[in-house]
């Protein structure tokens, strides 16, 4: 209607108004002058006419825009009549001067409702990002409107379409009765709406509060306009406050804790409050609660004036109040209390406030009292018993240094008289001998260094369980350990029946730091034992392998493990761990048969440990037993320069007769090619066309009727076989130097990677035919050349110091033997004497000596060398090192090194070499 041209007002039935751009009303129609009783004479403005809820409407805009608008205005005629109105306003189409507006009543209620809603709506936006939701439920329709904030307050969509059944349906069950009747109870009864509910979403509890008002009309409520917060937070941080303050009560109980309080009045008197528990710990009566001269009354005679002074104090200068003292109650009873409390000051500094608590120890000074005499009872008795644990420990000490002098005085006697035994016995194996004379003769030998090696187990045990044992750092090639062992064994392996397999992982480095002497003692100890209890068998052969293998490594660490497994006598499980325990061994009669102390695997298990690695066992009687030691080494940083391929430019062949042995095919080819060689795999027809194109040539064979055929055919081919070499087992040497005369012959089982590296060495450097199973590989006996006594010329200037007659007889020997002349002094006295009269070059000495011993001796020919300016003379101490300490008491003494008893020829003939300047 209001788009039409408007010719005569009076026709259209609805109020109608005309006006100006500046609201000045210029006509009105019969339907609003009817319905308002307005007079259009009057000459008002429409804002006169109506009150408008918004601001003051521009007329003049809204003729500019051609638009229209709709607002609320309340129409007050008189204080009765009024009503709330809706004007329709827009400019009219023929006379943009005027404009039209269309007047309708609406109820008051609306108004009101529309005032809340533009309200509201103004709101919504500066509060969309709280934590509060607007809504509006009508009554009539059941319609209701939900703000964005809302929706995601109860984690739903801000686009969906939400109703008010949903929104209840979302009520946790418990509390949808309470949701209704307090909605219910507001729309009846007018009674505040504002109440805690629960949604529970994802399994989780979330805490809302619903407030709202309704809009009334005639009494009745028709829209309900509200906010929804969540307060979840405040839920929990009202739960945990109520929890503390809970905890804080029960403390306080359990503890016996009152709390007291005082609070000022008037800036002079003082109000005074405490808690029930306060009041029972004095045993007062609840109206003593607060009468501070009841309680201050109870205050024992001796501690009242400090206890009132304090409390003035802290309420003068703000100090934090904080004593001991004692009260008697009503019945007698004395109880201790300590009290605190903490001045608060106001925004001038005055003291305005005091909060205390006061804490019964009644308890534990009585606890204290008894506990002083217990404590004065138990001094006499810990005085008593100190006196006698310091006497134990006296005798306990005493012992100790007894066992240690003992020891090493024993490791001297016992050193000193094996000394001339082995001694005497290596002079004697380089005479001629009859066969029968020279196998009693490796039994002498053999006897005497197993008592040098019990021995030497006993001292170690002492050293390790003393604490004095200390391991070197120095750098040392796991290979090289391996090599020294197995030559040690080789002669017993065959008498023994044994078969040793020997496998060397290509990764484990060249060099790496550690104490190689305890790494080869803990292989020699436990490899010692396997071919013991594996050896003799009835029936099959004994086998034995020693794997060394790398188990993790970078660039500063290597673990290496060795696996030492046989097929020998096994052990029960009921004694396997008992075997790390010292002279402990499986059974009994394991000593007979056997023999051994049982100190061996105690040994390495500890020396083990001290390196911080581990070794354990695996094994079932009469199946043979596997030991696993792991070790971590450092790989050594130092040793570049050591680490040279000496077979540099070497072309080596293998050539491979027998299916089964990959294994070490790999492994040969491996070691070869880290020292430097070109390696390659050939066939039979390879080398006999090409064999002058390789330095080295390796068949592995055995003594099979068709291999044997076969590498005599290839001999028989090649022209020049100097180059060749085959590897076989041991025991088939003899066999196939027989059949094969001349042969170059490689023992393997064992064969190590340093014997393998040497062998391939030696062949490129001579042509010479090399009889590998003739070399002495336990390296004891002397060279014809070292051992030669025609010598006619002995290099003399040499004193040895030594009181024992024997030793000094067989050292005597020995020098010869190796072409040397000594002087002989008997004791550190005559040492000193003999070399102020005479010019020498070197003093072997021995450190125990009666009168002047070697030590001394030492110490002071030094100091009348540095008194006379004379340049020192090597000083070498023939000692049994069976001590911790005894090697640093050598250097410390003045000593230039040392020789171990007992002596050995090759270790003489070294220091000698070392230290002995001669002079033509």
């Amino acid at each position: 209607m209001l788009e039409q041209e408007i010719n005569n007002l009076d026709a259209i039935p609805f109020p109608l108004i005309e006006i100006t751009t500046q609201g000045q009303i210029v006509a009105t129609n019969a339907a609003f002058t009817s319905m308002f009783q307005f007079d259009v004479s009057t000459n008002v403005n429409i804002n006169t006419l109506f009150q408008f809820t918004n601001e003051q409407l521009d007329f003049t805009e809204l003729v500019r825009s051609g638009g229209e608008i709709t607002c609320i205005a309340l129409y007050q005629k008189s204080l009765v009549d009024k009503c709330d109105v809706q004007l329709s306003i827009r400019p009219q189409p023929q006379n943009n001067s005027l404009l039209t507006v269309l007047v309708e009543k609406s109820p008051y209620w609306y108004r009101q409702y529309n005032l809340k809603k533009q309200a509201l709506h103004k709101i919504e936006h500066s509060i969309d990002r709280t934590s509060t939701g607007l809504w509006e439920y009508d009554l009539g329709s059941q319609q209701a409107e939900f703000s964005g904030r809302f929706k995601e307050l109860v984690m739903v969509p801000r686009d969906h379409l939400l109703t008010w059944q949903e929104f209840r349906s979302l009520v946790f069950s418990e509390d949808k009765g309470v949701f209704d009747a307090f909605l219910n109870n507001h729309i009846q009864f007018n009674i505040l709406l504002s109440f805690e509910f629960r949604i529970v979403k994802n399994g989780k509890v979330h805490w809302f509060q619903l407030k709202g008002e309704a809009i009334q009309d005639q009494n009745r409520a028709r829209i309900i306009m509200g906010s929804l917060t969540d307060c979840t937070e405040i839920k929990k941080t009202i739960a945990k406050l109520n929890d503390t303050v809970e905890s804080k009560d029960i403390a306080m109980k359990a503890g016996n804790i009152g709390t007291w309080r005082a609070e000022c009045i008037d800036g002079k008197r003082w109000r005074w409050r405490w808690d029930e528990l306060a009041n029972q710990m004095f045993m007062l009566n609840k109206e003593d609660i607060g009468k501070i001269n009841k309680l201050l009354s109870l205050l024992h005679p001796e501690d009242s004036p400090r206890i009132i002074a304090a409390i003035e104090n802290s309420l003068k200068t703000g100090e934090f109040f904080n004593e001991h003292y004692r009260v008697i109650l009503a019945n007698g009873e004395l109880k201790y209390i300590l009290g605190k409390g903490k001045v608060s000051k106001n925004f001038n500094g005055n003291s305005y406030r005091i909060d205390g608590i006061c804490i019964d120890q009644t308890l534990i000074y009585k606890v204290q009292h008894e506990l002083e005499l217990l404590n004065n009872q138990l001094e006499q008795r810990v005085l008593s018993r100190t006196r006698l644990l310091e006497k134990a420990k006296e005798q306990a000490e005493q012992a100790s240094q007894t066992k240690t002098d003992f020891l090493s005085m024993m490791s001297h006697e016992l050193r000193t008289p094996m000394n001339a035994v082995i001694g005497s016995l290596d002079l004697l194996s380089t005479t001629e001998l009859s066969v029968e004379s020279l196998d009693l003769l490796d039994t002498a030998k053999t006897s005497a260094n197993n008592l040098v090696f019990i021995l030497n187990d006993i001292l170690d045990i002492n050293k390790i369980e003393a604490g004095k044992l200390e391991l070197e750092e120095s750098a040392f090639s796991v290979s090289e350990v391996i090599d020294n062992i197995v030559k040690v064994f080789i002669p017993v392996l065959s008498k023994q029946n044994v078969q040793l397999v020997v496998i060397e992982d290509p990764q484990i480095p060249r060099f790496v730091k550690g104490d190689a002497t305890r790494v080869r003692q803990i292989l020699f100890n436990i490899l010692g034992n396997a071919i013991k209890f594996t050896g003799g068998k009835s029936h099959d052969k004994g086998v034995i392998k020693l794997i060394a293998r790398v188990e993790e490594s970078n660039q500063l660490l290597s673990h290496i493990s060795f696996v030492i497994s046989d097929n020998g006598i096994g052990i029960a499980k009921d004694v396997q761990q008992k075997l790390f325990s010292p002279f402990t061994q499986a059974e009994r009669s394991t000593t007979r048969k056997y023999g051994g102390t049982g100190l061996g695997l105690n040994i390495c298990g500890k020396l083990t440990e001290m390196m911080g690695g581990e070794i354990s066992l695996k094994s079932k009687l009469g199946e043979g037993t596997t030991f696993t030691i792991n070790l971590p080494l450092w790989i050594s940083q130092e040793t570049t320069a050591l680490e040279v391929e000496t077979l540099t430019g070497t072309n080596v062949a293998i050539l491979s007769m027998i299916n089964d042995d990959l294994e070490r095919v790999y492994n040969w080819t491996a070691y070869l090619a880290e020292e430097g060689a070109s390696v390659k795999l050939v066939e039979f027809d390879h080398v006999v066309e090409h064999s002058d194109e390789f330095d080295v040539v390796i068949i592995l064979a055995n003594y099979q009727e068709a291999i044997r055929q076969q590498v005599a055919s290839l001999y028989q081919q090649v022209k020049n076989s100097s180059n060749i070499c085959c590897a076989i087992q041991r025991n088939e040497i003899a066999l196939f130097r027989e059949f094969l005369p001349g042969v170059k012959l490689l023992p393997v089982c064992p064969i190590t990677r340093v014997q393998l590296i040497d062998t391939v060495k030696q062949i490129k450097l001579s042509n010479q035919t090399l009889t590998l199973d003739d070399l002495d590989l336990s390296e004891l006996a002397l060279s014809l050349e070292e051992t030669s006594t025609e010598s006619t010329h002995l290099k003399g200037g040499i004193l040895v110091v030594e009181d024992n007659p024997l030793n000094q007889k067989l050292i005597k020997k020995q020098m010869k033997h190796i072409g040397y002349a000594c002087d002989i002094a008997n004791n550190g006295e005559e040492g000193i004497t003999q070399w102020q009269n005479k010019r020498y070059k070197l003093i072997l000495t021995d450190c125990h000596m009666p009168l002047v011993d070697g030590y001394d001796m030492t110490k002071s020919i030094r100091a009348q060398e540095k008194q006379k300016q004379l340049k020192p003379i090597p000083i070498i101490a023939i000692t049994g090192a069976a001590m911790t300490g005894d090697e640093q008491h050598c250097f410390d003494s003045g000593m230039n090194d040392f020789v171990s008893k007992p002596m050995q020829m090759s270790d003489l003939k070294e220091v000698l070499k070392k230290w002995y300047k001669y002079e033509q």
